[in-house]
């Protein structure tokens, strides 16, 4: 039963709003060095909210790279194209969906995978913690694109100090938990 909750939540993470730097650098005109400053911030976030002793890193970011490569690469595997689904037939539709549903099965499958083998080196809490902070590292990013684009009226930078304040008080609830 834990294994099927973990999957799902596993699948909810990484279904809702994917962070594939990779495509994005391509997609979006993103340089090098952007793309490697949001995977340092990425690996700093879950470093930090996975509270990971240096035993345990050296062991789990190996693994964790090996996981996004085979994520990354099943994705693509799936490209979506320029086309509307409303310009497509009825047929093409049905073979779109059943790609897409395939590639979300096989998607569940490494994480199912992967959750055994981070099992070994992190306890479950962690692992679970891993997912949720993938998630919410993915919002803040969003979040920050957002607030961005809004930062020249006050009220966004009230908002976004705000948020920060949250967010600060969030992780340090979070790290008071873990130790109680």
């Amino acid at each position: 039963m834990k294994i099927m909750l973990l999957a799902v939540t596993a699948l909810i993470v990484t279904s809702i709003a994917p962070l594939d730097l990779h495509s994005q650098n391509e997609s979006e005109g993103m340089t090098e060095e952007q793309r490697e400053r949001i995977e340092s911030m990425r690996v700093a976030y879950i470093t930090r909210t996975l509270d990971l002793s240096s035993e345990q890193a050296q062991q789990f970011w190996p693994l964790y790279n090996e996981m996004q490569k085979e994520l990354r690469t099943n994705r693509e595997k799936v490209a979506d194209t320029e086309d509307s689904p409303m310009d497509l037939t009825e047929e093409e539709a049905e073979k779109k969906l059943a790609a897409w549903m395939n590639q979300l099965e096989a998607e569940v499958n490494i994480l199912k995978s992967y959750q055994s083998r981070f099992a070994d080196i992190l306890d479950n809490r962690q692992v679970l913690a891993l997912y949720q902070s993938e998630n919410q590292f993915k919002r803040q990013m969003l979040r920050r694109v957002r607030n961005r684009q809004h930062m020249h009226r006050p009220e966004d930078r009230n908002l976004h100090q705000l948020e920060r304040r949250q967010e600060r008080q969030q992780l340090r609830q979070n790290r008071q938990d873990r130790q109680h």
